[in-house]
């Protein structure tokens, strides 16, 4: 991944939430995409964690979500992350587009 861009949002909330941007790498790495509403939401579930990558390191990726919206000037505009247990749940009942 070559190119990765921050909104200011998307900036902020990391900050708050103590989220690194390796770790952002790592879950548009690993994570499962899911294309709902002209985003993409990456969800780092269990079973996408790699058994090679260290328990404390996947404690820290454990349900990380991170919304991105693919700009034509950059590979990735991330536009916010977050942690959540049932996220992969609530991201695939959202409607396909954005009413």
């Amino acid at each position: 991944m070559t190119s990765i861009v921050y909104t200011d949002h998307a900036r902020r909330r990391m900050s708050q939430r103590g989220i690194a941007r390796d770790m952002i790498r790592q879950t548009l790495q690993y994570g499962t995409c899911y294309y709902r509403q002209g985003y993409q939401f990456y969800v780092i579930r269990n079973k996408d964690l790699p058994a090679s990558m260290p328990p404390q390191q996947q404690d820290r990726l454990r349900n990380l979500t991170v919304v991105v919206h693919q700009a034509p000037d950059c590979e990735f505009a991330v536009i916010t992350a977050y942690r959540s247990d049932r996220a992969a749940s609530k991201i695939r009942r959202k409607s396909k587009k954005l009413l």
